[in-house]
C-alpha cells in the first residue's frame, strides 16, 4: 500500500491526497489511472472512486501519513529551530554535536540538505518537506537507526500545517524579523509570529 499527493508517483494500492490551491480534478483522474484506489480530499469529485472527505486536507495528509509510517517520531528524540535568520547554521551546529553524543545516529533535515543515516543524504526542495514527505522520511530515518533528528521548522510549515501532530523535544526560536511578511506568505506579523510560536506550544521544552 502507497500515500502519495504527487499524481505522477502514484502507484497500484494508493491513497491519494488532492491538495493545493493549485489542485486540477486531471491530477485525481491521472491518479486513479495509474493505480490509485481511493482519495481524499475536501470536496467529492464525480468520477466514482472511494472518496475520504475531510474539512481540512493538509491536517489529515499530515495526520494519515503520520499514522500510515507508523508515528515515527515516536521513536526520534527532536530538536526543531526555527527563526528568521540563523535556522540552517543553527541546525548544522546541532546535528555535528548530537552527532559526536550519539554515534552518528542523528537525522538532519535542512533548507540545504536532509540526511537520513547510513549515507542516505540528498539536497533538500523546501526548507521543511510536505508532511507526507516529511513522515516518510522519520520513518526512512528509524528504519536507518537514527534515534535524535534535528530540522529546521519554518513558519510556513505551521501556516501549512507540514508539521501538524509533530511534537519535538526541544524547540529553539532564535529570533523574528518582518522578511516573510508579504502577500505570498504571511498577511502580517502578527500571524508571522503566531506561526513561529506555534513550534514552542508543540515541544516539550524551549
Amino acid at each position: 500500500y502507497h500515500v502519495e499527493y504527487n499524481s505522477k508517483l502514484v502507484q497500484s494500492e494508493t491513497l491519494f491526497f488532492c491538495k493545493g490551491a493549485a489542485f486540477k480534478e486531471d491530477y485525481l483522474n491521472e491518479a486513479i489511472d495509474r493505480g490509485a484506489t481511493a482519495y481524499v480530499a475536501e470536496q467529492s469529485y464525480q468520477n466514482g472512486a472511494t472518496a475520504l472527505i475531510v474539512t481540512n486536507i493538509q491536517r489529515a495528509m499530515a495526520l494519515l501519513s503520520n499514522a500510515f509510517y507508523g508515528f515515527p517520531s515516536n521513536d526520534l528524540f527532536a530538536i526543531g529551530i526555527t527563526g528568521t535568520k540563523g535556522k540552517t547554521s543553527t541546525a548544522y551546529f546541532a546535528a555535528t554535536a548530537l552527532n559526536l553524543g550519539t554515534d552518528d545516529r542523528t537525522a538532519l533535515i535542512s533548507t540545504l540538505n536532509t540526511s537520513l543515516g547510513k549515507g542516505d543524504v540528498f539536497k533538500s526542495k523546501l526548507t521543511t518537506p510536505e508532511s507526507l514527505d516529511l513522515f516518510r522520511y522519520l520513518r526512512q530515518a528509524v528504519d536507518n537507526g537514527m534515534t535524535h533528528l534535528v530540522m529546521e521548522v519554518s513558519s510556513q510549515s505551521y501556516l501549512l500545517d507540514r508539521v501538524y501532530s509533530l511534537h519535538f523535544g526541544i524547540g529553539v526560536f532564535l529570533n523574528i524579523s518582518s522578511d516573510h511578511v508579504g502577500q505570498n506568505e504571511h498577511s502580517d506579523f502578527a500571524n508571522y509570529l503566531f506561526c513561529k510560536e506555534q513550534l514552542l506550544l508543540n515541544s516539550s521544552v524551549c
